[in-house]
């Protein structure tokens, strides 16, 4: 196992975060580069289950995990306590670095007992279309565009995805946030985008036969709160 110490390139770029009673889940690096687990340092003990996307270590020394848009995932099968991604408050926070790809592209997956939903980034091989919520098993009345345009691919970008537990998660209530700023949202196709208790899993990286992310991620963060993110804290780890 490698030290703490040991796992950046100094200790001027070891992540700022440290997380609270209200973060569930918190990915932030590997332990060694062959192990097929990264391990959560929330506390809670929902590590990851790393199946197909390599480690590669940032010029900050910072280690990220790159997904090849084909089988690659990462998924924790924990129990997260009191966040169900419905009626209670949650925030979802990623860096991520898109290269393309063909197919819709998973951040976070949730299924539920009747429902899939994911944090996707919607796209064609050359464009970025948007990045979306959606109920994956009815997107016609369930998806909600938080962004259309104007995301490039190659370039590390912080995310932040909110919602206070006030009503419905959908158009009105869910917030996002790309590189600290809040982004304006298209009009919803449908006012409910969760049906369904969740189960314990959450994925990262891929869904189904063709939705799979292609290029790089890092610092996966739940919280059963609503929170500000980290955008500046950390952007140094990725050189912007």
């Amino acid at each position: 196992m490698i030290s703490p110490a040991l796992r950046y390139a100094r200790p001027s770029y070891m992540p700022k975060f440290v997380p609270g009673a209200d973060c569930v889940l918190y990915l932030p690096g590997q332990d060694d580069a062959y192990s097929a687990t990264v391990r959560d340092r929330s506390g809670n003990g929902n590590n990851g289950t790393i199946t197909g996307p390599t480690w590669t270590r940032l010029p900050s020394g910072l280690w990220v995990l790159d997904f090849d848009g084909s089988d690659d995932k990462v998924v924790s099968t924990s129990y997260f306590g009191d966040v169900n991604f419905k009626t209670t408050a949650f925030s979802v926070e990623w860096w991520a670095n898109s290269t393309g790809g063909t197919y819709d592209g998973i951040f976070l997956l949730k299924p539920t007992t009747a429902t899939n939903f994911a944090f996707e980034l919607n796209y064609t091989s050359t464009t970025i279309l948007g990045t979306t919520f959606i109920r994956a098993d009815d997107d016609a009345t369930g998806r909600v565009i938080l962004k259309v345009g104007s995301l490039t691919f190659g370039s590390w970008q912080h995310y932040l995805i909110t919602y206070d537990g006030t009503g419905t998660p959908d158009n009105t209530t869910l917030l996002m946030y790309l590189n600290g700023d809040a982004l304006t949202k298209s009009a919803s196709t449908g006012s409910s985008v969760v049906s369904g208790q969740p189960n314990n899993s959450i994925t990262f990286g891929k869904y189904g036969v063709d939705s799979a992310f292609v290029g790089s991620m890092a610092l996966f963060r739940v919280y059963n709160s609503v929170v500000s993110g980290h955008y500046q804290q950390e952007r140094n780890l990725f050189g912007v």
